[in-house]
Formats: C-alpha cells, sequence, structure tokens
C-alpha cells in the first residue's frame, strides 16, 4: 500500500514538472517575438530531436513511407519533424494573440468552406496531425463556422487542463474521443460542424493502404457519413511565416453510394479516398507531418 502511494506521489510530481516546463514554454512563445523565438528552438530541435530514442520510430516510418527517397532526404524529412513538433507548441501557445488579427491567414477553398459550413446541414472536416492543424477551427470562426473536435484524454492531467484552455480558444465544442462520441453526433444532427483528425492508428480500425502500406485505419468518418449523408471535406493547414498560415480545404470525398455497391466496399472506396488524402497532403511538405506516430506495425 505505500508502496503504491509512493509511486502515485512520484508519477503526480513527474507530471507537475512536466506541466512546469510546458507552461515556462508556452509564456516565452507568448512573450518572445517569433522571430527570435521560433528559430532558437527550431534549431535546437534539429540538434537534439535525431539524438533522442525517439528518432528511431521517425526513422523506420520514413523508410516505410519513402523508400525511394536517399538517406540525406529521409535525415533531412526527420529533422524537419522534430523542428514543426516545437513549432506546433510554439504556434499553440501564441493562439490567444491571434484573436484581434485579421491577416493571419491567407484560404484556398474558401467557396468550399462557405458552402458547407454555413449550410444547416452538418458537416465533417477531416485533416491530420500536419503542421498546427487547429488553426483550421479558428480561421473557421472568422466566417462564422463553428467547428467542434474530438481530443484524445492526456495521461498528464495538467497537460489536459491548459490544452483544453486553449483548444477552447480556437473553437467548441470539444469532445473526448470515446466518452464524447454521443454527444459529439448529437451536434451533428443539430447540424453542426466537426473536424476529425484521421491519421493516427487505431487497432479496431480497417488495413487501409496509406504510402502504399496497410495501415490500420479508423471507420468511423465513413461509416458516420454514409449512415448520416454527411459530407466528408479534407482540410490543410500550412505555415507562411511567423503568425502566419495558410489554410487549404479540398471539395468534399465523393462518398455517394455506387451501383451494386455493398456497404462494406463503399467503406472501404471512403477511406481509402481519405487517406490518400492525407498523403497528398503530407507528400507536398513532408516534415510538416507528426512523423512520431506509430503509424505503422
Amino acid at each position: 500500500m505505500i508502496l503504491r502511494g509512493c509511486r502515485f506521489f512520484l508519477q503526480r510530481a513527474s507530471h507537475f514538472l512536466q506541466f512546469c516546463l510546458v507552461v515556462l514554454y508556452v509564456k516565452a512563445a507568448q512573450c518572445t517575438p517569433p522571430r527570435y523565438f521560433y528559430p532558437f528552438f527550431q534549431r535546437l530541435a534539429r540538434f537534439i530531436g535525431p539524438k533522442t530514442p525517439f528518432h528511431r520510430r521517425v526513422e523506420k516510418n520514413l523508410d516505410l513511407a519513402f523508400p525511394g527517397k536517399t538517406p540525406a532526404e529521409k535525415t533531412e524529412i526527420g529533422k524537419a519533424a522534430w523542428e514543426n513538433l516545437v513549432m506546433i507548441g510554439a504556434d499553440y501557445s501564441r493562439v490567444p494573440l491571434l484573436a484581434g488579427r485579421k491577416d493571419f491567414f491567407t484560404i484556398e477553398g474558401e467557396e468550399i468552406l462557405l458552402r458547407y459550413g454555413l449550410s444547416e446541414k452538418p458537416s465533417l472536416f477531416f485533416s491530420g496531425h500536419i503542421a498546427s492543424w487547429e488553426i483550421f477551427r479558428q480561421v473557421a470562426a472568422r466566417y462564422g463556422v463553428k467547428t467542434g473536435m474530438t481530443y484524445r484524454g492526456f495521461n498528464n492531467p495538467f497537460f489536459e487542463k491548459i490544452s483544453l484552455k486553449l483548444m477552447g480558444i480556437v473553437g467548441a465544442p470539444i469532445f473526448n474521443k470515446g466518452r464524447g462520441s454521443k454527444a459529439m453526433i448529437a451536434h451533428l444532427l443539430r447540424g453542426g460542424k466537426v473536424m476529425l483528425l484521421t491519421d493516427q492508428r487505431f487497432n479496431e480500425g480497417k488495413a487501409i493502404p496509406f504510402f502504399q502500406k496497410p495501415a490500420k485505419t479508423v471507420d468511423f468518418p465513413a461509416e458516420i457519413a454514409i449512415k448520416y449523408d454527411l459530407p466528408l471535406i479534407p482540410v490543410c493547414v500550412r505555415r507562411a511565416g511567423f503568425d502566419r498560415y495558410h489554410i487549404i480545404v479540398k471539395p468534399p470525398l465523393d462518398t455517394a453510394e455506387r451501383e451494386g455497391e455493398a456497404r462494406p466496399e463503399r467503406v472501404i472506396r471512403i477511406l481509402t479516398a481519405m487517406n490518400a488524402s492525407l498523403e497528398e497532403f503530407i507528400r507536398e511538405k513532408p516534415g510538416d507531418w507528426f512523423w512520431h506516430h506509430l503509424r505503422w506495425k
């Protein structure tokens, strides 16, 4: 009993220490001019990241995804992935500073966002962990499109509080994956809009090609799109400088039923198109993706 209590205390102490470091990083990102803050941490991440044990997964994923690239090309993508990781934290730290600005983004596919975002019917936007994906919801809100988001609960309860606070500034409602599924569906049935991240491994999902390799893919977006006749709209965020972003909104995927097509075949077709859209975004700028995921197994 005493041993269990000691373990719990040490775990909480570790979580709190991690939280304190993150808070310091967030405050530094908010208070330091971006032209100084970003370059310093980018260089630091490119130097330290590849020397950590976590980089082995990055290298393995790059070998699977890009067998035709040279070692030098994959090394550069790996360094860029670590650079991207610290930029994500900095970008989200500065989200409150963008609230009063009108010049922090450009958008490609504005008419698509307005057509489906302002419709009385529900819509599903989807993307991956590419650059600062959450910025899409902040931009959508500028057009009057309130977009909900799902999130996976954190092991560190202190992280959860600060992350939910920043996510709430970007937009609401926020749904916990699993516990929030019913609430998210109810939100959609009221005509709501939701953004999903569909690039992570889902053990109960279907094996769908992703970079020519089978990858367990969540089938929920396809199933719910079929059941409720929802558009599935690919979106992506690109950085265009310090506190500047370019938003890409693509036309919805073809989810319509085809003659003689069984439902399982339709689901597979939609998921294949979904992964292909994400792969296209990633191939355009591979260093912007979160290669640290255990995507293939």
